[in-house]
């Protein structure tokens, strides 16, 4: 089971929602080993009270 949180900064900007899902499959890829036994979460936000 692996959980990412990015907070991301106000300073870059608006991001399309299909540059974000892309850098989330790029992560999935790195990880590898996709299956049912895999949990991936993702997580993009500019709240910093997720990183607490």
């Amino acid at each position: 089971m692996i959980e990412l949180y990015f907070i991301v900064s106000s300073h870059i900007g608006p991001k399309a929602i299909a540059g974000w899902d892309s850098f989330r499959d790029e992560i999935g890829g790195t990880i590898g080993d996709e299956g049912p036994d895999r949990w991936l979460t993702v997580v993009f936000t500019g709240d910093l009270e997720w990183a607490e």
